[in-house]
């Protein structure tokens, strides 16, 4: 990200590329999440709810400093739960691998210059 200087020079501001908050719109309930890693085929994300693996929803997100707001449908590929913390101060992790189902070619251009930016891929494709 780059922001002006009264100087008239340019600076170069980094941010944190994760996490990315997203929403999730299923047939039964809406939640909020934060995206962990994203991929051009999906994304991991931690939210509080369980999520069953074959759900369905449509979810929503913007990447990073380009501010490119993606929506999409989306479905669960995995879950993983895990506990941490210390004993008697433990809370459940839970991530949830998604794909996306119909990510159209502008949108996955956007993720793909995103995950060039963070240096997460290389090259063309």
């Amino acid at each position: 990200m780059v922001s002006d200087d009264p100087s008239g020079a340019s600076k170069v501001v980094k941010v944190r590329p994760y996490p990315i908050a997203a929403q999730l719109k299923g047939e039964v309930h809406e939640l909020k999440g934060n995206v962990v890693k994203l991929t051009q085929i999906g994304f991991l994300i931690e939210c509080e709810v369980p999520l069953k693996v074959g759900s369905r929803y449509q979810v929503r997100f913007e990447i990073p400093v380009y501010h490119h707001l993606i929506e999409t449908e989306m479905v669960v590929i995995k879950t993983h739960d895990e506990f941490r913390g210390s004993l008697g101060d433990q809370r459940n992790y839970r991530l949830a691998e998604l794909h996306f189902k119909n990510l159209s070619v502008l949108h996955l251009k956007f993720v793909t210059d995103f995950l060039r930016t963070i240096q997460q891929v290389h090259g063309r494709k």
